[in-house]
């Protein structure tokens, strides 16, 4: 079989695109192939004819280039007229489709959106809700503007309830990808109900929320961006934790993103011995690109729950993906995550056309391969929402310190199915004194 080879369910897939294609449609789907099959280490502009000689010559060795030429010939005796820039385009979004089912041809302003997202640029409404003992009070706002609604309770986002959704679920509807305001309903002290249209801005999010001490001992910090200096300040953090007594910790990557491999790296080798293969990204003919092993035995010596969702993405999901299969102590909790593990990168197709596809697979220490086909998925997979009773209250004149531990956790926990699935099996291991060897 030749190596330019591809099946006969990418010819069913492509042929009815090819009505009147020209030659350079074929040749690009030669390299769009081989690309797929052979490739060690992809140029960003691909020339077929400069490294595997012709493209008449490649065309002529591949049974599919001969079956899709005849076929094209077929259509065009019946004198069928098909736009030749159209049909290439959809021809080529075909057989991305075919390679990798999550790449795409990459626009401009897909380009610009992936780069912002990497570097943690969101839209952002600048209202900050809390949970109070009921409802959902709105406790800060960027803007002087908005101080009527500071303190009030805050009753929709656009057209959805906030009743039963997590705080973390509340934060992310208030900011966008896109520049368009956010409609608030919100009830003042008074108790009368108005209508808020709050502008969205451009915001860069810091790598980290400020890190926040939760009820019975456990630590909560809430990522936004992987870069290279987040590491350190995530493990310093674990550190401080662990050594004032802390049980354990959570550390929230949903929605995270960024591009540090050297921040993966450094928070990952915390989990595992000296020595410990981490993770490598191989090219698609299996060679090492980059592998990163654990270099000292400095273990935290507590165990990490590790929340993700299907936002997850760039550097955030290759460090659940590590932390999941390549050392312990560590449990993943959530939605199968974006399947986008800094594994795509723009690949030129010609003068018009660029593609953002799987170009090299990253593999874990337990030895998962990830090639874009799927995302990480977690130990634990939860609901998006949580509709739980809130907590009996005691009867009692005295309650209890626990009682009032309990309240406090389920007060910040209350509508979020992740986070309480992650504290519930913490609190499990703390009462059984489970900690990571």
């Amino acid at each position: 079989m030749s190596k330019y080879y591809v099946s006969d369910h990418l010819y069913r897939a492509t042929a009815p695109l090819c009505f009147g294609v020209s030659r350079k449609c074929v040749a690009l789907l030669v390299a769009v192939g081989f690309l797929q099959l052979t490739n060690a280490e992809v140029p960003l502009a691909l020339d077929v004819e400069e490294v595997h000689g012709s493209r008449d010559e490649i065309v002529a060795e591949s049974p599919l280039m001969t079956r899709l030429g005849e076929a094209v010939q077929q259509l065009e005796s019946f004198g069928l007229l098909i736009d030749d820039d159209a049909a290439y385009r959809n021809l080529i979004q075909s057989i991305l489709e075919s390679t990798d089912p999550l790449g795409s041809l990459l626009s401009d302003d897909m380009e610009e959106s992936i780069r912002r997202r990497r570097d943690g640029w969101t839209y952002d409404a600048g209202i900050v809700p809390e949970f109070p003992t009921e409802g959902v009070r709105i406790s800060g706002v960027r803007d002087e503007e908005h101080n009527e609604v500071k303190g009030a309770v805050l009753l929709r986002i656009n057209e959805h309830a906030v009743e039963n959704q997590g705080l973390f679920t509340l934060k992310r509807a208030l900011q966008s990808s896109e520049p368009v305001p956010v409609r608030l309903v919100v009830r003042d002290g008074e108790g009368h109900v108005t209508t808020q249209l709050v502008e969205r801005v451009a915001h860069q999010l810091s790598d980290l929320d400020e890190p926040e001490l939760l009820p019975f001992q456990l630590g909560y910090l809430r990522v936004n961006v992987l870069r290279e200096e987040t590491g350190e300040a995530i493990t310093a953090t674990l550190d401080e934790w662990a050594e004032s007594g802390s049980y354990g910790a959570l550390l929230d990557l949903r929605g995270a993103d960024g591009s540090s491999l050297e921040a993966v790296g450094a928070i990952a080798e915390r989990f595992a011995t000296a020595g410990t293969f981490l993770f490598a990204y191989r090219d698609l003919a299996d060679q090492d690109l980059i592998v990163r092993t654990a270099a000292h035995d400095n273990l935290i010596a507590m165990p990490l729950m590790v929340l993700v969702d299907d936002r997850t993405g760039g550097a955030a999901e290759v460090l659940a993906a590590v932390l999941s299969d390549s050392v312990r102590g560590v449990m993943l909790f959530g939605q199968q995550t974006s399947g986008d593990l800094l594994i795509r990168d723009r690949v030129q197709l010609d003068d018009q056309l660029a593609a953002y596809i799987a170009i090299r697979r990253l593999v874990t220490g337990g030895g998962k391969v990830f090639d874009g086909m799927v995302g990480v998925r977690p130990d634990v997979v939860t609901a998006l929402a949580d509709i739980s009773h809130p907590p009996t209250r005691s009867t009692r004149t005295a309650i209890l310190d626990e009682q009032v531990e309990q309240e406090a956790m389920y007060n910040r926990i209350r509508g979020d199915a992740t986070m309480r699935r992650a504290v519930d099996v913490l609190l499990g291991l703390k009462a059984l004194d489970i900690r990571p060897n």
